[in-house]
Parts: structure tokens; sequence; C-alpha cells
């Protein structure tokens, strides 16, 4: 009997452009798929045990009776589980990641992503694009307890996309503008961020709704000049949103100087963070030159980097 093929699959990694926070409430945020990749092999056992491997995390060995989360493989296993009713037998899974997962660039997604198409192809299912971003999405609230699904859909469809979290509704742009990362040096937890936000909007709820509502106005007003390939409209629009990061208290003195000096560069339109706050990475519009490094910030924080990425017009593949 022949052996069972492997299957390999692959997701992009991830960036918001506008609709931070906002999106986790209902409304609209623009993401742009990045051209850093988390790659999937998927090797069929016989018998019901699972063994994963990835580069970056190490070993994990479980199988499908006793399969539960836990860290650091939540999301793979969180995958698994998702499908414990209709797998039959184990495999063996390979994980090659081009990105480090602390970078804020949308892994988990990734990774979520690139696992529920395997499995859905060694079950034999056709999935649509939209009931891929549904099953990730549900995986990813699974393990987080919240998520709007926009790194999701990212690595499900690709290149740069408006996406509604309520309707699950996609657009997606012909022409993207050129975009430059760098990293804060540090990245606090997207959970607990939005934990931090939702308590504060307890105690305040007018004044969290009306900036969410603001926010999704300036995200409306992106997406136009997106389509029109309005870049000065846009770079308005991207420092309007990191105004109003700025209220919402995501940012402090040393992300504040790091923002001014990427808005001195030369040939930069715009720049905001891109991500939870609180750390994690700002995005440009413009391209940054090559190995662009912050004065003034390698005796203080020896994390921050320039990283070289791309919008990646492919979503999730099937190798």
């Amino acid at each position: 009997m022949l052996p069972e093929p492997v299957i390999k699959t692959s997701a992009p990694g991830s960036a918001m452009l506008m609709g931070e926070h906002a999106v986790v409430y209902g409304h609209p945020a623009i993401v742009c798929a990045l051209d850093c990749v988390i790659n999937v092999e998927l090797s069929p056992r016989k018998d019901r045990e699972i063994n994963i491997y990835s580069d970056q995390l190490g070993k994990y060995h479980t199988d499908l009776d006793t399969i539960s989360i836990a860290a650091p493989f939540s999301f793979v296993l969180a995958s698994i589980e998702f499908f414990k009713a209709q797998l039959s037998n184990g495999f063996d899974l390979s994980i090659r990641t081009e990105f480090a997962h602390n970078l804020g660039l949308g892994s988990s997604a990734a990774v979520t992503v690139a696992m529920m198409a395997a499995i859905n192809r060694l079950l034999a299912r056709t999935i649509t694009p939209i009931a891929l971003l549904e099953q990730a999405r549900t995986v990813v609230r699974r393990v987080q307890g919240m998520g709007s699904g926009a790194d999701v859909a990212a690595s499900v469809f690709g290149g740069m996309i408006y996406y509604h979290p309520r309707s699950l509704s996609i657009k997606q742009a012909e022409h993207f503008p050129e975009l430059s990362l760098l990293y804060s040096g540090s990245k606090t937890p997207t959970a607990d961020v939005v934990k931090k936000l939702a308590d504060e909007a307890k105690k305040y709820p007018e004044r969290y709704d009306a900036m969410y509502t603001q926010i999704a106005t300036l995200v409306e007003k992106a997406w136009s000049a997106m389509i029109a390939r309005d870049w000065h409209s846009l770079a308005e629009q991207m420092g309007a949103q990191q105004a109003l990061m700025e209220k919402l208290a995501l940012s402090n003195a040393w992300l504040d100087g790091l923002l001014l000096q990427l808005r001195q560069m030369p040939g930069i339109l715009a720049a905001k963070l891109s991500g939870a706050g609180l750390g994690d990475c700002f995005i440009t519009l413009g391209k940054l030159p090559d190995n662009y490094f912050p004065v003034n910030t390698a005796q203080k924080n020896a994390g921050v980097r320039q990283i070289d990425v791309r919008v990646e017009k492919q979503g999730v593949r099937y190798l």
C-alpha cells in the first residue's frame, strides 16, 4: 500500500494599516498580508499519535484521545481539536516560520489558517475562503477569548483588504502603496492591551464608543483614498488615527520619539502604530531606506529594527 501523501500549506503574516481596536467592536479595518509566511507540512500516520515540530518553538507530542490546548502550541492544538471528532488518525506536523513569532505580524492567525487549510485537505473537504476565515476565527477566539479576525482574513485572502467583522465583508485593493515596518523593540500581548481598553471602556463607555466610531470613519475615508490611489489623503487618515490611538493611551514617550523620527524621514508621508499598541510595530506610508535605524536608540533599546516586508498578493496556499 502506498503511503498517504504529505499535505503542504502556507499562509502569510499580516500588519494592520487602519482600524486597530475599533475592529474588535465590530467596526471595519484595513489590513495587509505580508511576504513572510508560515509553512505547514502534515504527514498522515496510521495510529492516533500527533508529533509536532516547529523551527522556533521546538517539539511537542500528544494524541487525538488526550489532546488539549497548551502553550506554546495553543493555536496549533486548538486547530487540531476543532476537527477532533472527524479525525480517525494522527499525523506528524512540521512548522517552518519565516519571521519571529513575537514581532506582532499575525503569526497566530497565519499558523491557524495554514493548519485549518491542511486539515480540511486531509479530510478531503473543499472549503471556500469565507468558510476558512470563519473556521480559523473561531479557533483564534477559542484560544484568546476574543479576536476580530482581521489578521485571519489577511492570511486567507492575501493582498491589502478592507474587512468588516460583522458581515465578513472583504474588499481587495488592486494597487498597494509602498509601506515599511519598524519594530519598536517590544510587544505587549494583544489580549492584555484589549483587556486594558475594555476595562477603561466600562468606566467611560460613551467616550470609547465615540473614539471607535471616529476610527471607523477614518477607515472608510482611508479605503476610498486607497481605491483612488490618493496617498496624501491616506496619510491624513493614518495621522488622524494615530492621534486617536494616543488618546487611547496606546503610546508612550519612547514610542512617540520613534514616531517623530519616522515622520521626519524624507519620502515618508505618514507613520503610525500598527497593531495593539504599547509596543509592537510602526507602519509607514512610504519606503524607509534599507537598514534604517533611528538615531540615539542603540543603547536604550537594541531591539528596534526595520522589518523588510512587502505586501503579499497571495493568501493561503496549497503547495
